[in-house]
């Protein structure tokens, strides 16, 4: 069975936006769009990121990044805060969440006891027991 194309003509399977415009395909599953791809419209701003933010958020997640290498998480780091703010400003009123992408059910067991109850049995056993309650030594003053 052929896969379906998407709107704009590629095949196969991926993810796609609001106006059915292929973001990725099984050919470029890595691949993220750019802003020349869909111009998204005048809700989404560019986000780019200077080198003193760049190095900022590379302090606070404790990363170590050499002044060779802020120009190119500048522009990575940017692209993906524009991927975010593309999905952002789509629509998505009248869209139902969902809590899985496939539309599959968990598939449950009936809710009856299969075991014993051997609580008595159990505290029985243990060292010191009052009210139900297992008592241990007190670990943290």
């Amino acid at each position: 069975m052929e896969p379906e194309p998407h709107a704009n003509g590629v095949g196969g399977r991926g993810l796609t936006n609001v106006r059915g415009v292929a973001l990725r395909t099984p050919e470029w599953p890595n691949v993220i769009p750019s802003r020349a791809w869909n111009d998204p419209g005048p809700e989404v701003r560019d986000v780019s990121l200077s080198p003193d933010e760049v190095r900022r958020i590379a302090h606070l997640a404790r990363l170590s990044v050499s002044d060779d290498e802020v120009a190119a998480n500048a522009n990575e780091l940017s692209s993906i805060l524009d991927l975010v703010d593309r999905m952002n400003a789509a629509d998505t009123r009248g869209v139902t969440p969902m809590a899985h992408p496939q539309h599959a059910t968990q598939r449950l067991r009936p809710d009856v006891v299969t075991e014993p109850d051997r609580r008595e049995r159990y505290q029985r056993l243990a060292p010191a027991v009052e009210r139900g309650l297992y008592l241990v030594p007190r670990v943290v003053e």
